[in-house]
């Protein structure tokens, strides 16, 4: 026994499930193998996806370090960094002073600390 449907187009059409041999629950089980298979390559597109977004949110903000050094041109680098230089080194000059003093008073308590333990 075959069933007919009208299609949008005027002419009737046969259904592919009424005329068939196997039964509904075979059906019903290819169905539903195919809509795990369906899932499955979704689920895996879902993860692939995912791991994608990451890395290129990854490579952007690589991309976006890099254009601060490459829109700087490396003279002027260089002249920051001498001018750093110049700025930093009385003060580190001034530490070294501090500590060489402190480290002098310290060996004379040392010294006059063991001449009265002596």
């Amino acid at each position: 026994m075959s069933v007919s449907r009208r299609s949008t187009y005027g002419s009737s059409r046969q259904s592919t499930l009424a005329g068939s041999s196997q039964p509904d629950s075979a059906l019903a089980e290819m169905c539903v193998a195919g809509t795990i298979n369906c899932i499955e390559t979704l689920e895996d597109s879902l993860i692939d996806l995912d791991e994608q977004n990451r890395e290129l949110k990854r490579i952007g903000d690589a991309i976006k370090y890099n254009r601060v050094y490459v829109l700087v041109p490396e003279k002027t680098v260089r002249e920051y960094s001498i001018q750093q230089s110049s700025e930093i080194e009385p003060q580190i000059t001034e530490m070294l002073q501090l500590a060489e003093k402190s480290i002098k008073n310290l060996e004379r308590k040392e010294t006059i600390l063991k001449s009265r333990v002596s």
